[in-house]
């Protein structure tokens, strides 16, 4: 995934020498502003404005109070009433505490080191979208956000990379703002059980296909959300669901599944997506290379959870262990 996208620089860095006497020869006819303004136009300058956020992390606030100072922001010279601001940890905790006091940071309960910006309430799939920017919605979510199923998912689903490569994603983003004190606040991952007020399930994965929607969401593509149809239908409503969503898809949708599984989709994902388009009346025939590669005698189910069947499809080396009924719907 791109972090990139999702982590903008908003302003110029500048030394604090070439900006002094800018500062200081306009200190004098500057327009007097609350504080509570001038932290006001700093969240919102940074985060809301450049990048749309509401949910702020203690690094990225960090960041943001680095930058600011860093360009002499007349608002920053006003609020520390005309003292040059030095970059340490003791100066960035006060200007958290400020926000703070404020009402323009919010704490939330479980997410240590996370703030919401102005209100204290935020729509729990863009909460997640922002406390995990490596992460996408998968699964059921998936599913509710590309059209595919009316079915209400239960829980929020996501997908994240594995610890090791979150925290060293997490490790390259920090260092890439900056941040000039040794005890810098790191970037750290939220534990989905600590939350209150939504269900969140989070499944790891290291091979994300991803894709962003009008509204700064990530999510997998299409094509990757059917698949983990196949892999995964508990996560996604149950057969009945995944096979009604087999069934609306189009020509386009079979072009990108059988694209992404001849990049690198597994022996048993082209045994059930083959099976699956071929028994529903997708297409007349799935890739013959793909049923060339199957082999004789395998353990390969339908349904990775459930029992092995001696129901088999001779074509696709397969043990359909799902009800023979739901095929008929």
């Amino acid at each position: 995934m791109d972090t990139d996208s999702t982590f903008r620089r908003p302003f110029g860095m500048h030394s604090a020498a070439s900006q002094a006497p800018i500062l200081h020869h306009f200190a004098e006819r500057a327009p007097a502003i609350s504080i509570e303004e001038a932290l006001e136009r700093t969240l919102v300058e940074y985060f809301c404005w450049h990048r749309k956020r509401t949910v702020i992390a203690t690094w990225e606030l960090a960041a943001a109070f680095v930058t600011m100072v860093r360009c002499w922001n007349w608002d920053m010279y006003k609020l520390w009433q005309g003292n040059l601001l030095e970059l340490n940890y003791r100066e960035f905790r006060k200007f958290r505490e400020r926000l703070l006091e404020a009402d323009l940071l919010y704490r939330i309960d479980g997410a240590n080191g996370m703030f919401l910006a102005f209100h204290p309430y935020v729509e729990p799939r863009e909460f997640i979208s922002q406390i995990d920017p490596f992460g996408c919605f998968a699964f059921g979510t998936a599913m509710h956000i590309h059209k595919l199923a009316d079915w209400d998912a239960p829980f929020i689903y996501t997908k994240s990379p594995p610890r090791p490569i979150w925290r060293e994603l997490a490790m390259k983003e920090s260092e890439r703002h900056g941040l000039p004190w040794k005890d810098m606040p790191m970037m750290r991952e939220v534990s989905p059980w600590r939350l209150s007020g939504f269900q969140w399930v989070r499944v790891r994965d290291a091979r994300l296909d991803c894709g962003w929607t009008d509204y700064n969401e990530s999510v997998t593509s299409r094509a990757e959300t059917f698949i983990d149809m196949t892999r995964e239908p508990s996560k996604c409503g149950g057969w009945s669901v995944v096979l009604e969503a087999f069934r609306r898809c189009d020509r386009s949708d079979v072009d990108s599944i059988i694209s992404r599984l001849d990049r690198d989709g597994t022996l048993a994902d082209k045994a059930r997506i083959g099976f699956l388009l071929e028994r529903l009346g997708i297409v007349e025939r799935a890739p013959d290379d793909w049923v060339d590669a199957l082999q004789r005698g395998g353990s390969m189910r339908l349904d990775a959870a459930r029992t092995y069947s001696s129901n088999l499809s001779d074509r696709w080396k397969l043990s359909l262990n799902v009800p023979e009924q739901l095929f008929k719907g």
